[in-house]
């Protein structure tokens, strides 16, 4: 099992990567959750796992955010009220938690990045925007913005009045260049400028933006150093773990890999998929402790 029914949620709070275990494979933990037999233990996990995920939309898409956060809290309050039984309570959160990973993928198939995807649904929130425009025409209007944005935004901007003033009359500019409605124009700018800030005060988010164009781990294989680094840890004497590999190797290769910094989840998938493939262990769980052979570690 991957958590355990009698340890209060609290309990896993400050371990980073028990926690990050819960965030790559949130699906798996979904699906273990909606079949516990403590269904009032599951709907407390759920309700947490969701808030987490509604918080971290606040700093990547307000508009988002705002939308499942309403539907999470309309869902627990009709629980609270008596008008949802736990086995339907657990379907709306399991449905709400599939939307948001809908949602997730969505900026993908309009080839959008996630700043760009965040802008786009700000400027098509109103429904009379999306019924003027074709979707092509708010794509190459999404992308524009988030390129004038990105060119005008200086350190601290959000704290000096005469550069929120420039900003907003970038955005007032963009927006009448398209035509866009003005009875929704302030609406939008507020959003989009609100949504910069968010980003502004979110260190994560500047690292990445800022080293967007830096090298990014897609196979270890493609590092020999990374690699013989792997095959030390695993012929421990004393065994080590998936968990601890990649702990290790983000301590060791952060420098070299700065686009990676702070993205656990792709962490957890490189690493874990050149362990699994490596040991022939596909179902080896991350915290599992395990020693490579030394008849294995020669191969």
């Amino acid at each position: 099992m991957i958590y355990e029914a009698t340890k209060p949620w609290t309990a896993y709070s400050s371990d980073e990567y028990r926690q990050e275990y819960y965030r790559v494979n949130y699906e798996l933990v979904f699906e273990e959750l909606s079949k516990m037999k403590e269904k009032n233990i599951s709907i407390q996990i759920l309700e947490n796992l969701l808030k987490d995920k509604v918080r971290a939309f606040q700093h990547k898409n307000i508009v988002q955010s705002e939308k499942f956060s309403e539907l999470l809290n309309n869902a627990l309050s009709n629980y609270l009220k008596g008008m949802l039984t736990n086995e339907e309570v657990i379907q709306e959160l399991l449905k709400l938690a599939s939307e948001i990973k809908e949602t997730e993928e969505k900026g993908n198939d309009l080839g959008l990045s996630v700043e760009e995807k965040a802008f786009y649904d700000a400027l098509t929130r109103p429904q009379a925007v999306k019924d003027v425009y074709e979707n092509d025409e708010l794509v190459e209007m999404t992308k524009e913005l988030t390129e004038t944005l990105r060119k005008n935004r200086t350190i601290d901007w959000q704290h000096k009045e005469s550069a929120r003033a420039g900003m907003r009359k970038l955005v007032k500019r963009l927006l009448k260049k398209y035509n866009y409605p003005p009875e929704e124009a302030q609406y939008a700018m507020d959003i989009v400028l609100k949504q910069c800030e968010e980003w502004s005060d979110d260190d994560d988010y500047t690292t990445e933006f800022a080293i967007a164009s830096s090298p990014v781990l897609t196979d270890v294989k493609d590092d020999a150093e990374m690699v013989a680094h792997i095959e030390t840890l695993m012929a421990m004497t004393n065994g080590t773990s998936i968990l601890h590999i990649i702990q290790s190797c983000q301590e060791r290769f952060n420098e070299k890999y700065p686009a990676m910094i702070g993205k656990q989840r792709e962490w957890f998938n490189v690493i874990g998929e050149y362990v699994k493939s490596r040991t022939k262990r596909y179902d080896l769980q991350t915290d599992e402790v395990f020693h490579l052979a030394a008849e294995d570690s020669a191969e």
